[in-house]
């Protein structure tokens, strides 16, 4: 039996996720593999929701997430694929806030261009809890 070799995108994702994952107070491993000019489309109406555009205000929507969570904000990847230019995450997403508590999945697809991740789309598995939690 011939096993396939992991996806190129998919090894680099996972190795920076697992960096990540070992220091949560810094997210360069996981940016340096976005371009500059990335765009994360989150779906919603939380003050969360909506197109972020670029590498800097895609890093300010998650240490927003990280405050309005009081640092308890947690995404374990459950799983990673990819083909082409795209590979699939599937994240458990934890947190707590107000007496509230957050627990479901992430899936995102980040699309690839020049070995950079230049758009990212996010679904969550009860958006409108997700809605709710946050705001």
């Amino acid at each position: 039996m011939r096993i396939a070799p992991e996806h190129p995108y998919v090894t680099r994702v996972r190795r920076a996720k697992e960096v990540f994952d070992q220091n949560r107070n810094d997210p360069a491993p996981l940016f340096e593999l976005h371009a500059e000019d990335v765009v994360l489309h989150a779906p919603g109406t939380s003050p969360l929701g909506g197109c972020v555009r670029g590498r800097a205000n895609v890093a300010a929507c998650m240490q927003r997430m990280a405050e309005l969570s009081g640092g308890t904000f947690t995404a374990v990847s459950t799983a990673l694929s990819g083909s082409g230019d795209f590979v699939a995450l599937l994240h458990h997403v934890t947190a707590t806030r107000n007496g509230k508590r957050l627990d479901q999945t992430l899936a995102e697809l980040w699309r690839f261009e020049n070995n950079r991740c230049v758009e990212v789309w996010a679904q969550f598995s009860d958006q409108e809890a997700w809605d709710l939690f946050w705001q």
